[in-house]
């Protein structure tokens, strides 16, 4: 909801850019909102993926011995584009502050600095969250073979063996820190977050389980029998196990 209601104010601001005969303004809010708007886009299909029952097994496969999940593409996209259009419009806002091709209707007497400079700070925040998200999307969100689950966190690719693992918790978290649906355990973290894979996260949370429960399956992982499981939807052997 606020991401809506910050989405409305940059179009506000950008009908008042146009009426003022400042098109890089108006530009700039019509940039921004559209940003803004495809980061409430994403939010919602992560809402989608949280209740989806029929797992999407393209972004699934096997290779050298390990069962490959991938994101969610949509997801994936309507984050690149909102990272793309936000650094568009920090920057644009920017130049536009500092050459004078634009204003603001309410602005003090650190007009002609702090504004651009914060345009500027955000705009390279924008760039990194840009890169971060870049690198993780060639990579595959989860990676389950025999012996451990390989997860991408902060950029970094961290191995847990199964082993390790006491009984799983699922834990649903509005912080903005560790938002999202995760699964956590006790003996390890960082916690995996289960509602942006392909899966979805009701299919992503039965296929965790399964194997945590039976390590004597867990070859499964190494060939086809695990997306056949998830295809069938042979993992649930329990329906109220975490109602």
């Amino acid at each position: 909801m606020t991401t809506l209601v910050l989405s409305a104010a940059f179009l506000v601001l950008a009908c008042v850019g146009f009426a003022n005969s400042e098109p890089l303004g108006g530009a700039v809010g019509l940039t921004a909102a559209a940003g803004l708007l495809a980061q409430a886009a994403s939010n919602a299909r992560t809402q989608v993926l949280r209740r989806q029952e029929a797992p999407d097994l393209a972004g699934t496969c096997v290779i050298g011995g390990a069962t490959h999940v991938g994101q969610d593409i949509a997801l994936r996209k309507r984050e690149l584009v909102s990272a793309v259009l936000l650094a568009i419009a920090s920057f644009a806002f920017t130049y536009g502050m500092w050459s004078g091709l634009m204003s603001l209707p309410v602005s003090g007497a650190g007009f002609t600095t702090v504004y651009p400079a914060a345009g500027l700070i955000l705009g390279g925040l924008c760039l990194f969250e840009l890169y971060g998200r870049g690198r993780r999307s060639r990579r595959d969100f989860l990676v389950l073979s025999p012996s451990a689950i390989a997860i991408t966190a902060n950029d970094k690719r961290i191995e847990i063996a199964w082993e390790s693992m006491n009984e799983l918790t699922l834990v649903d978290s509005k912080r903005s820190a560790q938002a999202g649906t995760r699964v956590q355990w006790s003996a390890a973290k960082p916690s995996i977050r289960i509602d942006e894979t392909c899966l979805g996260a009701p299919a992503t949370l039965w296929l965790l389980d399964f194997y945590h429960r039976h390590p004597e399956l867990r070859d499964e992982l190494s060939d086809k029998r695990a997306v056949a499981r998830l295809r069938n939807g042979a993992l649930v052997e329990e329906t109220a196990r975490y109602v």
